[in-house]
């Protein structure tokens, strides 16, 4: 409380972080909003997946480390979520590893074999590669701080199906890049996600809108441009060539 009260500027990265500090801090020009954004998005390869023909399977695809908490709770939330639609055309790769590991792979053993594919951890190179080689990109992002995988599968051109939780919402676009779900609405979400694989011209459309948003308006130049207009409209008020740094 020290710090915050003694700080000049804060960057406030989602709403709840503002609504928070709102409560302590009466000036709002000390709250700057800086959303999350995405350094090196040039190094994310364009989305590559032929359109699907027929009956053949929509790829789903998850990324977060498998550990206790939100993320080992979001796992066993997207297996129940996908059991309600198991009797649509997709097939599920999981990238991720950690201690929670066993709990989560059974979790999705009841879905037949082949079905649900279980990567492990992998470099990000190849967990790039591997969003352009899908079609969705799915987390429930239960209370999630909010997620930079979620710019990088939209930079890679996936449409995005996730839970209004957290801060999801500062990471996506929500109706243009992402379709999101009520907080906990298990069957919510699986009716997300079943419309994004039953609308192949949705999830396209929402794809290339992905690509606009993570690539042209959460890059490294945006976020850059945001914090030197804060920085010198803080200075300028201040009267001073430096800021305080509350430690």
């Amino acid at each position: 409380r020290t710090a915050i009260l003694r700080a000049d500027l804060h960057l406030c990265m989602t709403e709840r972080d503002r609504e928070g500090l709102a409560r302590l801090i009466p000036e709002p020009e000390r709250l700057i909003d800086l959303p999350p954004f995405l350094l090196g998005v040039e190094a994310v390869p364009q989305h590559s997946i032929a359109p699907r023909h027929g009956n053949e399977p929509i790829r789903l695809i998850a990324v977060a480390m498998m550990r206790q908490g939100n993320k080992a709770a979001c796992y066993l939330f997207l297996a129940r979520t996908l059991a309600r639609i198991a009797d649509l055309p997709w097939t599920l790769t999981l990238i991720g590893d950690g201690p929670e590991r066993p709990a989560v792979e059974a979790a999705f053993a009841e879905f037949p074999p082949g079905r649900v594919r279980f990567l492990g951890k992998q470099a990000r190179s190849d967990i790039l590669t591997e969003l352009t080689n899908h079609d969705l990109f799915i987390w429930p992002g239960l209370n999630e701080a909010y997620g930079v995988v979620y710019l990088e599968a939209q930079a890679a051109g996936l449409a995005v199906a996730a839970l209004d939780s957290g801060g999801v919402p500062a990471v996506v676009d929500r109706n243009r890049t992402a379709l999101l779900a009520p907080h906990g609405d298990e069957a919510a979400l699986a009716a997300t996600i079943a419309r994004l694989i039953g609308d192949a011209e949705l999830r396209a459309c929402m794809g290339s809108a992905a690509q606009v948003f993570a690539r042209q308006e959460r890059n490294g130049d945006g976020a850059r441009k945001i914090l030197a207009s804060a920085l010198d409209a803080t200075i300028a008020r201040h009267g001073r060539k430096t800021l305080e740094i509350a430690p």
